[in-house]
């Protein structure tokens, strides 16, 4: 998934927006942050890796990335519950477990600040997510 700043909209100097799915109080609603990731596994204890290019945003105070469950089924983990971060200082999450065999589906919120800039900054974050299983 690539996540571009003509589908969150305008931030200003200086301040500091969080964009959800819902939009919650206080936050921006962007409908595209909703079941980001979905993936199907036929058995439990595959692992997710996400993979960002987080680290490119040398423009941004902060940015950072929530990865939420927004479906669960017979796991350990429920809906809200936080599968991982990604941040400017951690743009990689080595695994999330699904630890059973259902459909899984995520979703993304996002935190950023940017400070004081000369000109515009056009803002593209690219997510890599990749599955795998040990067994």
């Amino acid at each position: 998934m690539t996540l571009q700043n003509s589908a969150l909209g305008n931030l200003e100097e200086g301040e500091t927006k969080t964009y959800t799915r819902t939009g919650g109080v206080g936050d921006v609603e962007s409908a595209e942050l909703g079941d980001a990731v979905s993936i199907t596994s036929t058995k439990a204890n595959i692992y997710l890796h996400f993979d960002s290019d987080l680290d490119s945003l040398t423009d941004h105070a902060e940015y950072t990335i929530t990865v939420k469950f927004s479906q669960v089924q017979g796991s350990t983990y429920s809906v809200e519950d936080t599968a991982c971060t990604l941040s400017l200082a951690s743009r990689d999450y080595s695994s999330v477990d699904l630890d059973a065999a259902e459909v899984w589906k995520f979703d993304y919120e996002i935190t950023t600040t940017v400070p004081s800039v000369d000109a515009d900054i056009l803002t593209t974050v690219t997510i890599t997510v990749t599955a795998e299983s040990t067994t």
